[in-house]
């Protein structure tokens, strides 16, 4: 291994364009936001549930948003489910956060994937498997594996595997360069059991540890604006939290299909009145006294719960669309009607033979084949014809409201 000279003056690399800031910045989102738990987090498990258990503790502080890979649940965060969604439910002990784990890694229940993280830092709102890499529009492979240097990579470049028993990507957050601008030390963010860090590695750690890493490049010309708002929600929020009187499994602003069981929860002094309105209009009134658990299930709508005595509220939708297709020999007609005035076609996604529906435990159901982009007149009309592989076998539709993302459950082609 390297042996550095204390004395030798050692450089960041700093974004020189907007656009790589603004990159950056969304990255320092997800690997440097600090919260506790409240409660145990089941985070990974190797065989059936009973080797290799292990779990965030309660009230130890953590750096990082939780790893996860979701595909039964779609419950991603910076995806399907917004930071400010995800941060209520850490409070609330009663939250999905802090439910067993699904499938046969008993992975948590809300989280970011590798390329999630990837694609939140670069502005890439769409899912793309690890696998297609190659084909999320913008990114382009710079070199394979064994034919690059570190004079070749640049700020946020992407080491992407797939293949060989690796399927994984970071992001490059740093190149730190001594005097002479060679570069000694690599600085990647990524999504990582059991959550989010950065991690920094000599030029001889990192070819030893991503060897079978090619090296891919994203046209940083694409990165949409920061949120500010978001940004210093996530980093500002402060580590310790206080219970709330009022909250659902789900999290506050969250999605929910009909059908699912949602968990209201009010902790209280003494006596009060839990009230739910749908759409506006008062649906019911439930006397409590201290602490409260109502388990429901809503039809589709606009939902907000409040307590008669405090300012407390929560909000949250109920979602359910009618979907249909026609398959024409290699051709497919969707029809995706969201029944939603506020909710809009977002894309769609082909899936290959052998996945299950995505509520299943124990199913992976990640075989995503490819991503079914929509023009403008498809997202309005919520009709479209495409030509699908002899390989896809279901579909699953995505549609977004103010909410964030919610999916219709997988769809079988024939």
């Amino acid at each position: 291994m390297q042996t550095e000279n204390i004395n030798t003056k050692l450089y960041s690399t700093l974004p020189t364009t907007c656009q790589e800031k603004w990159a950056l910045m969304r990255a320092k989102q997800i690997t440097d936001f600090k919260w506790k738990p409240v409660r145990e987090i089941p985070t990974y498990c190797k065989v059936d549930n009973t080797v290799g258990n292990t779990v965030l503790p309660e009230n130890k502080e953590i750096t990082g948003f939780l790893y996860s890979g979701l595909e039964w649940t779609d419950k991603f965060l910076a995806e399907n489910v917004s930071f400010e969604t995800f941060i209520s439910c850490i409070a609330n002990p009663d939250s999905t956060l802090y439910q067993p784990g699904y499938g046969k890694f008993n992975t948590p229940n809300y989280g970011i994937v590798c390329n999630g993280l990837v694609r939140y830092a670069l502005g890439i709102n769409k899912r793309y498997p690890t696998a297609k890499w190659l084909t999320v529009p913008g990114i382009t492979l710079v070199a394979k594996h064994g034919e690059y240097t570190a004079d070749d990579i640049r700020l946020l470049d992407i080491p992407w595997a797939f293949g060989e028993g690796r399927n994984h990507v970071e992001l490059v957050t740093d190149l730190i360069k001594d005097e002479n601008g060679k570069v000694v030390k690599i600085e990647l963010s990524g999504a990582v059991r059991p959550h989010c860090k950065r991690r920094t590695f000599t030029v001889e750690e990192y070819f030893e540890q991503f060897k079978l890493f090619s090296l891919t490049r994203y046209d940083l010309s694409l990165v949409p604006p920061l949120d500010e708002q978001s940004y210093k929600l996530v980093l500002e929020t402060p580590v310790n939290y206080t219970r709330p009187k009022i909250a659902v499994d789900n999290g506050n602003k969250s999605n929910y299909l009909v059908g699912d069981i949602t968990l209201i929860s009010a902790c209280v002094d003494g006596e009060d009145t839990i009230k739910v309105y749908k759409d506006g209009e008062l649906l019911e009134s439930t006397k409590i006294y201290g602490i409260a658990k109502l388990p429901r299930k809503f039809e589709r709508g606009y939902y907000k719960v409040e307590l008669e005595n405090n300012s407390d509220v929560v909000e949250f939708c109920v979602n359910k669309a009618n979907i249909s297709h026609v398959v024409n020999g290699d051709e497919i007609t969707i029809t995706a009607n969201p029944c939603d005035a506020n909710s809009e076609f977002h894309y769609a996604d082909f899936r290959y033979a052998g996945s299950k529906d995505y509520q299943l435990k124990g199913s992976r159901a990640s075989s995503m084949e490819s991503v079914i982009e929509l023009t403008e007149e498809e997202k309005t009309s919520g009709i479209i014809t495409r030509k699908f592989s002899s390989d896809a076998e279901n579909f699953k539709v995505y549609f977004k409201n103010k909410y964030g993302v919610w999916v219709h459950p997988m769809t079988q082609i024939k």
